[in-house]
């Protein structure tokens, strides 16, 4: 979704408008709290001074010894009490009672003037609790707390005012205290926030309503005109001009663009005509694989090595083919092919490192399936215009670089992949087989076996490192008949493969032998009959020869 400047600065200035309002409401009422909280400190404070004045008339240390130790109430308690409720229904008090400490972490109500208050002598709920421990330093320190202490009740918070009750010898006795709700403090509070909150919320408002207009009329409308002329040039239309009278940072921008224009139009032409020359001769994804940006960046020597799946393919008998062809022809025929193949590795991603004789060589970044599916579609292109077609596909690190003379260059790759690529696809037809394929390529295909028709061929030793190679014959490509036999053989196929590879060569010669009855065409099931006979034999000369030492 396209989002505008003009809905980018609205956004910007409601969200600026929007934080710079609550930051300053925020300050008010900080500001507006605090006076609050001394005006009620010094109102609370005074009444609990009266209500300790007052109750100190009637009310001595040793009435509230005896009062919490034996639990009784009498008359004088009860005029005790009856004096409080006056005090704290005329003061607006919530509650107004006095907590007689028994130990450190113990104490009892005494009086509780609230209209559900606690009788004489219950424990008071949570005493050695966080919440008490104002009313323990009171009592500790014999001195009323100076800040409010915020209370949780049933019926929500309280102020609370703590003010000491010694006896004759100075000694904190027990603790009056005074609770005011919360609620009427918040209530008178935001009330008088009102109106100051409605002048906040204008001056805000007209204040950020003047920098979007300005932003509107003095900005967003030059910027309009420059997003046109980068518009026009993008659209094709070269050496584009903005003119903006402007001696600003804006104006600057747009002369600079004008000249940027007015250059750029010379060089994109020419741009264009070498890129599109370059791509014909030269692989873009080669400039990749060197991590430079085009052929100008090209230096002699450079060279990168990188996974790469190589594809080498070409129509078999080619020499056979074309030897009693004239030159003319020889060209036809070698395009005739390429226009099956070029677009099989093109159409899947592959990249054509370069042409010999009628075929062509290409690696593959991606997955190996690309280069398997490449060589499917060619393949299949291929017999159905009734040529005969090989390919090979290996899979492994390739080294490409840059090679020949400053004068004259040329891109080369250099792997042991490259070579089983070719060797593969030049035995193929010893094995009529259209389409081998490397182990070390195919276990980077998922579902290999399921995904394609395929069999095991055996292996091959790799001359550089020594190691075995499998390699496998994918079927996809091949006529009806073919692929419908080799199918159904595949098992038996497989298992003489087996065989000959753990040394069983008679067990492996009845297996191909079975192949062959079903498929007397199979290349590869007769090309191992003959391995297997000779290995036979030439066991049977090693026993011979063993037979004669023995003699």
């Amino acid at each position: 979704m396209k989002i505008g400047l003009r809905a980018k600065f609205g956004f910007l200035f409601l969200a600026f408008g929007i934080t710079l309002l609550i930051a300053i409401w925020l300050t008010v009422y900080s500001f507006a709290t605090i006076v609050f909280i001394n005006h009620y400190t010094s109102s609370i404070d005074e009444i609990i001074d009266l209500a300790a004045y007052s109750l100190g008339m009637t009310l001595q240390p040793e009435d509230l010894h005896r009062y919490a130790k034996t639990g009784v109430a009498d008359e004088h308690y009860n005029a005790v009490l009856e004096q409080m409720k006056n005090i704290r229904e005329r003061s607006g008090l919530a509650y107004l009672y006095i907590i007689y400490p028994t130990a450190d972490d113990m104490a009892v109500w005494v009086f509780d003037a609230s209209e559900d208050g606690n009788i004489l002598g219950t424990p008071v709920h949570n005493y050695n609790a966080d919440a008490s421990r104002t009313v323990r330093e009171v009592y500790h320190t014999g001195k009323k707390n100076e800040k409010f202490d915020i209370t949780e009740t049933e019926e929500g918070d309280v102020v609370s005012i703590y003010y000491p009750i010694k006896d004759e010898s100075e000694q904190t006795i027990a603790v009056l205290g005074g609770d005011l709700p919360l609620r009427e403090i918040t209530d008178i509070l935001v009330e008088s926030m009102i109106p100051v909150s409605r002048q906040i919320i204008l001056v805000t408002t007209l204040g950020m309503l003047s920098l979007l207009l300005y932003v509107q009329f003095g900005l967003i409308r030059s910027i309009r005109r420059l997003r046109q002329g980068v518009e026009k040039m993008a659209d094709g239309e070269l050496g584009v001009q903005v003119i903006l009278k402007r001696r600003d940072e804006i104006g600057e921008i747009s002369q600079v663009f004008n000249r940027m224009s007015s250059r750029i139009q010379g060089h994109i032409k020419e741009m264009d005509e070498l890129n599109k020359a370059y791509r014909r001769f030269l692989p873009p994804e080669t400039f990749e694989i060197l991590q430079k940006d085009s052929v100008i960046d090209i230096r002699l020597g450079d060279e990168a090595q990188t996974p790469l799946t190589v594809l080498s393919m070409e129509p078999s008998c080619f020499r056979e083919k074309t030897s009693d062809m004239s030159a003319e022809e020889v060209f036809r025929y070698i395009n005739g092919i390429l226009q099956y193949m070029v677009p099989s590795v093109l159409t899947h991603g592959g990249t054509i490192e370069r042409f010999e004789r009628a075929g062509v060589r290409s690696f593959y970044r991606k997955s190996a399936a690309y280069a398997l599916r490449s060589a499917i579609s060619a393949g299949t292109a291929i017999t159905e215009a009734g040529e005969h077609f090989c390919a090979g596909i290996a899979q492994g690190q390739v080294m490409v670089g840059i090679a020949g003379h400053e004068e004259r260059m040329n891109i080369i790759s250099l792997s042991d992949q490259k070579k089983l690529s070719e060797f593969l696809m030049e035995i193929a037809p010893q094995y009529h087989a259209c389409i081998l394929i490397s182990e070390g390529a195919a276990s980077e295909i998922p579902a290999f076996k399921d995904s394609y028709h395929c069999r095991f061929l055996g292996y091959l030793r790799l001359t550089a490192s020594g190691k075995l190679q499998g390699f496998y014959d994918v079927f996809d490509s091949d006529s009806p008949k073919d692929r419908r036999y080799k199918q159904m053989t595949r098992q038996t196929f497989e298992e003489g493969v087996r065989f000959f590879c753990e040394g069983r060569y008679t067990r492996a010669r009845q297996a191909f032998i079975a192949v062959l009855r079903q498929y007397r065409e199979d290349g590869a099931a007769k090309a191992y009959l003959y391995r297997c006979s000779d290995r036979l034999q030439e066991k049977e000369n090693m026993d011979n020869v063993w037979i004669e030492e023995l003699k």
